[in-house]
This record gives structure tokens, sequence and C-alpha cells, in this order.
């Protein structure tokens, strides 16, 4: 990905396909990698820049978003601390369901992190993103907060349940 002057991103969407050039803003649902390679959709929060090692860097403030698939691979690798009460919430849904996750945040920094922009075209390929049910991700009591792979406990709760969270 390259950025020009005017801070507008050239890049190619998770397809191949170039993307439109064009700054990214609240609300746009993205691509991003970690440094494992790992991928993942998110919805950005908040562009901004930040003090990186004495460097500006640009920095976007994301909601990751979580499939079906994705929970049922983080039950198989122990990483949910209540995965029977999970299974028991995506029982029948489609793996390619996504959900917000309402009460985590992640910060991506744009010129390491940020793939492409997701396009209405991509989201038909790629499944659907549930208006009314969100994820709450928890730390589980006793685990090691500097962990990034400890156990959560991930509860699925609908925007009645959840709407003071959602109105901070």
């Amino acid at each position: 990905m390259v950025e020009d002057e005017a801070g507008l991103f050239r890049s190619r969407d998770c397809f191949g396909e170039r993307t439109r050039d064009r700054r990214p803003k609240q609300g746009d649902v993205v691509f991003a990698k970690n440094d494992f390679g790992e991928r993942w959709m998110a919805v950005i929060d908040q562009v901004c820049f930040i003090i990186v090692n004495g460097v500006e860097t640009k920095a976007i403030y994301s909601v990751p978003l979580w499939s079906v698939a994705h929970l049922y691979d983080a039950i198989a690798a122990g990483q949910v601390g209540n995965p029977e009460v999970l299974k028991q919430q995506l029982k029948d849904l489609p793996l390619d369901w996504w959900f917000v996750a309402a009460n985590h945040t992640d910060i991506l920094y744009a010129d390491d992190q940020l793939i492409s922009g997701v396009t209405q075209d991509d989201m038909a390929r790629l499944g659907y993103i549930d208006p009314e049910f969100y994820l709450l991700i928890q730390d589980v009591e006793t685990t090691d907060l500097k962990n990034p792979q400890r156990p959560r406990e991930f509860i699925i709760a609908s925007r009645l349940d959840i709407s003071p969270l959602l109105a901070y």
C-alpha cells in the first residue's frame, strides 16, 4: 500500500482488485493483518496520528469483526473460556455470519497493518454482518493480561441487551 501526499490509499483488496483512491474513514470495514500474518476484518472507529518510537504514525482505532468460523477456530484452539455457552449460541448459524466485537478495540498502524477497504461486493462474497447481535469479549479472571493467547469468555448479546454499552 502506498500513501500519497494527500493521504489517499492506493492498494489492492484481498481479491487482488484495485481499490478506489480514498481516505479510510469512520465506519469503513477494512482488512487488516498482524505481524504473524493473521488477517481479520475490522470497522474503523477513529483515524489519528500517534508517536511510536519517536515517529509520527497514522493509527486506526478499530473494532474487530469475528465470523462464526473464527469463533469455532478459537474454541478448537482453547482460547475460549466458556466454549459450551458459545457453541450453544452459535448453533445453526452459517460459518460466514459475522459479529462486531462491541467492547473490544484494536489499534492498526496504517502503514504496516491495513490491507485494504472492503466494498459491498466483497461483503456479498464474504458473508453477512449481523446488525442486531454483537460479540462481547471478557478476560477470564486469574489470567495473565500480558498473554495475547489468554483464554477469554465470548458471549453473543442482542442490541437491546447491550444498549447501555453502545450508548457509551
